[in-house]
């Protein structure tokens, strides 16, 4: 039926968001810079959930993005990873205190010291390599920030981040997260850091913003398809 619809989606297929925001001169500004909010046209041939999905499976294997691995290691001795966006090979880097001097150059030589960052904060087992996580990085990456995917606790689907003790990962952490975000504003503390976070992601973000308030390193978020409160939907 979808496919036999596709010439309806491409002439009608348009369609208008219903934003609900504060009106005031700052909301005001991004909405007037955003004229994509104002309007959505779905792409006419992936109207369908199955077909849609198998069509990103497929593009998956043709990604040629690479990341350099950086590994944080929690006081209980668990792990979680700093995905950064490279044009260089990739290579893998351990660190065990955040007291050790990490390489500056980063896996984005070219960039000065206060380029902005991008945090990804990853979807419910994603990494760097699945298609919500890696399209951002790579767009923001292209517009001059050091783009990072992080990567909680046993997950990682494409390159996968193991479990290392018997502590999984939480629908409201808080403790890995900081510990993330303290590290990268340690190592670039000239740089703003901004942060998406997707899904799941969506929602450890907006629990690291609403319990750090004014003390946040953040300086802008956004949550998207973040659920109201995760821990009471499973």
């Amino acid at each position: 039926g979808d496919i036999l619809l596709i010439p309806y989606y491409y002439l009608c297929g348009e369609e208008k968001p219903s934003l609900r925001y504060i009106s005031n001169e700052v909301n005001d500004r991004i909405l007037a810079r955003c004229p994509s909010l104002s309007s959505f046209h779905p792409t006419c041939w992936l109207q369908n959930p199955f077909i849609a999905w198998s069509v990103m499976l497929f593009r998956e294997q043709f990604w040629s993005y690479t990341y350099k691995r950086e590994f944080l290691t929690a006081p209980d001795g668990g792990k979680v990873a700093l995905d950064w966006f490279s044009e260089e090979e990739e290579e893998e880097e351990e660190n065990h205190d955040d007291d050790d001097d990490d390489e500056k150059k980063g896996p984005q030589p070219d960039l000065p010291e206060d380029a902005p960052i991008m945090l990804i904060v990853s979807t419910l087992a994603g990494g760097p390599m699945s298609y919500p996580n890696c399209k951002p990085l790579s767009f923001f990456a292209q517009k001059g920030y050091r783009s990072v995917c992080y990567v909680k606790r046993g997950c990682g689907i494409q390159r996968p981040n193991p479990y290392v003790t018997a502590k999984a990962w939480c629908l409201l952490d808080y403790e890995d997260l900081t510990m993330a975000i303290d590290h990268i504003s340690k190592k670039y503390p000239k740089a703003k850091i901004f942060a998406i976070g997707l899904s799941t992601g969506g929602g450890q973000i907006r629990n690291y913003m609403s319990r750090m308030g004014g003390f946040t390193k953040i300086a802008a978020a956004v949550a998207c398809d973040a659920g109201h409160a995760w821990d009471r939907c499973i």
